[in-house]
């Protein structure tokens, strides 16, 4: 069973780690457990996955009445997990953390289930920070994290990354792009549901960028966003071989990904491990809200100079068209910038932490 949702980051983490583990149990049977969000309900539906869809809540950082809902919606769930679990009756439980994963992890811990939980963030959660308790392994995805978790058996894996980011190719997304290897690629990405700041941004920015002869720029608006962003984009000019082509979502990215010379990018842990893998320089914009955790995530990029930070309050149309004109004018420093990229990343984190899962599972025929 692998149990989180809410967002991408949430559960392409465990479409990961299922496929790792399917690599070296072909057999082993999955049930993914999800929110009743849009995101994860449309990813299991097109990627076919086996799911269940919680209607948990996340509780409020400030008391209200929303903290009442969300209690009670807790309450409901667990119920309901309970269920489930006496019916999959799972050797194991992988989870991602967040909301969804309180009613799963409790249950398991109750029904005395091995869990293994995944911190995503170099700052974790409070909902990690509560489910540790009852975890046989936490693995978490940067070093700074464990040391939030004293009382739990650690383990640095790294983010998992889907079999699809691994073997991306630069060859085939250009392709599918319709961008010439001359080309400079710039990705823009918000997250799984699109980030305001960075559309406004890119959108304000276009008239530049597209006066940049051979410059494609490549934006994932968030599936709400597209229409708008796609229909207020459709009168700029571009200058001789620049393009424009707006994306809302994409659940296989990583060919498109690959493409890319920069990326301006929110900073969630599995993109940033996206561009690590890739050699993507990145142009960091995090948001604020959630504890910070995203400053903190992208703090090894910055540290290595594989990263240029623009506080999310400064960015502008502005801002962006003058940090993307100086990083293409120095070659060399995004060559810098991808090879930092590189150094920091973790191909094996999905294998890592499905070896630690096949352990619990029973031994095969």
């Amino acid at each position: 069973m692998l149990a989180g949702g809410g967002s991408a980051g949430h559960s392409i983490p465990c479409v990961a780690v299922a496929e790792a583990i399917a690599a070296q149990r072909p057999e082993c049977e999955f049930l993914f457990v999800g929110s009743t969000r849009p995101v994860d309900r449309g990813l299991f539906e097109r990627l076919k996955l086996p799911h269940v869809l919680l209607d948990a809540q996340p509780f409020p950082y400030r008391p209200s009445w929303a903290l009442v809902r969300s209690y009670m919606a807790l309450r409901r769930a667990r119920g309901r997990m309970r269920e489930i679990i006496a019916e999959f009756r799972p050797d194991a439980v992988f989870s991602t953390g967040g909301y969804v994963s309180a009613p799963v992890v409790t249950e398991a811990a109750r029904a005395r289930v091995p869990v293994v939980l995944h911190a995503s963030d170099a700052k974790p959660g409070r909902a990690n920070l509560y489910l540790a308790r009852h975890t046989a392994t936490v693995t978490v995805a940067y070093q700074a994290a464990a040391a939030f978790f004293t009382g739990s058996q650690v383990v640095v894996a790294g983010q998992p990354l889907r079999r699809s980011i691994l073997h991306a190719s630069r060859e085939r997304g250009r392709a599918a792009l319709g961008a010439p290897p001359e080309a400079t690629v710039l990705l823009a990405l918000g997250g799984s549901q699109g980030a305001d700041s960075i559309n406004r941004a890119v959108l304000d920015s276009l008239p530049h960028l597209l006066s940049i002869p051979g410059l494609h720029v490549v934006h994932f608006t968030g599936a709400a966003h597209e229409e708008r962003v796609r229909e207020a984009a459709v009168s700029v000019p571009s200058a001789k071989g620049a393009a424009y082509r707006c994306h809302g979502y994409v659940d296989e990215p990583g060919d498109l990904l690959a493409a890319g010379d920069l990326v301006v990018s929110r900073c969630g842990s599995s993109s940033l491990a996206e561009f690590m893998c890739l050699g993507l320089p990145c142009i960091a914009v995090p948001l604020a809200i959630a504890g910070g955790h995203q400053r903190y995530n992208v703090q090894p990029l910055l540290d290595e100079g594989a990263a240029v930070l623009v506080d999310n309050e400064r960015l502008s149309g502005a801002v962006l068209a003058g940090v993307v004109s100086d990083l293409l004018a120095d070659p060399q420093r995004l060559t810098r910038m991808s090879r930092a990229a590189r150094s920091l990343a973790a191909p094996q984190a999905a294998d890592r932490i499905a070896d630690l899962l096949v352990r619990h599972l029973p031994s095969e025929a």
